[in-house]
C-alpha cells in the first residue's frame, strides 16, 4: 500500500503532566488538602524529570463530588518565572494556591495538578530579573537525582517531602486492589508438590 502517514521514531514530547486522584474519604480540613497537593506535586516534578522536561505553569484544582449538595469547584494557574522539575521550587508556588482555593465546609473529593508550558531540560531559558545561579542549579538537580535514584532503588517513598505528611487519612482505598502478577514477585501464587 501507499503510506499516507510518516511514520515518527519517537513519540512527540509531552505538552503537558497532569497528577490527580479522588480522595479515598472526604477531605474537611486544609492541611490534609495540602498533603494531597503536596503528594502531587512531588509526583508531578518526578514524571518530569524522568522525561527530561521542566515546567513553566503550574495549575492546581480541587473539587468537591458533583453528586453532593453545594458542589465547588476551581482551580489557579500560575506561571514559573524559570521553568523548572524542582520539587521544592513546585511545592513552594502550590501550596499557598491551596490556601486560596480551600472553602471551610466543603467535603473535598478531589484534587490534581496540572504542569504546562513543558520544555526539554536542557533548553533552559533563563529570565532577567530571576536570578539564578548555574552551580546553583547544578547542586539541585544533583540532589533530584539522588532522591529518585533512592526512590527508585529502595521503593516509592523512602525519601519523602514533609510537606506529603507521614500518614495520610486522604488516600484512596485499597483494601479490593487486585494482584499484580505480571509486575510484582510479591503477588505471584505459591505452587509446591507434597509427596
Amino acid at each position: 500500500g501507499i503510506s499516507c502517514l510518516a511514520l515518527e521514531s519517537e513519540p512527540a514530547a509531552k505538552q503537558e503532566t497532569c497528577v490527580s486522584r479522588s480522595f479515598g474519604t472526604a477531605v474537611l480540613d486544609r492541611l490534609s488538602l495540602r498533603e494531597a497537593v503536596a503528594a502531587h506535586v512531588v509526583r508531578g516534578a518526578e514524571k518530569l524529570r524522568r522525561q527530561g522536561q521542566r515546567a513553566g505553569r503550574l495549575t492546581v484544582f480541587v473539587r468537591t463530588s458533583p453528586f453532593a449538595a453545594g458542589f465547588y469547584a476551581n482551580s489557579i494557574s500560575v506561571g514559573l518565572p524559570l521553568a523548572t522539575a524542582d520539587t521544592a521550587v513546585l511545592l513552594q508556588r502550590a501550596l499557598p494556591l491551596v490556601d486560596q482555593l480551600f472553602r471551610h465546609g466543603y467535603a473535598f473529593q478531589k484534587a490534581g495538578v496540572l504542569l504546562g508550558q513543558l520544555q526539554p531540560q536542557e533548553h533552559l531559558q533563563h529570565h532577567l530579573l530571576v536570578p539564578c545561579s548555574p552551580q546553583q542549579l547544578r547542586r539541585r538537580s544533583r540532589l533530584l537525582q539522588a532522591v529518585d535514584g533512592l526512590n527508585q532503588r529502595f521503593g516509592t517513598g523512602t525519601v519523602q517531602w514533609a510537606a506529603v505528611g507521614v500518614e495520610p487519612d486522604w488516600c484512596m482505598r485499597r483494601q479490593h486492589l487486585s494482584a499484580h502478577f505480571t509486575t510484582s514477585k510479591a503477588d505471584l501464587p505459591l505452587v509446591s508438590a507434597h509427596e
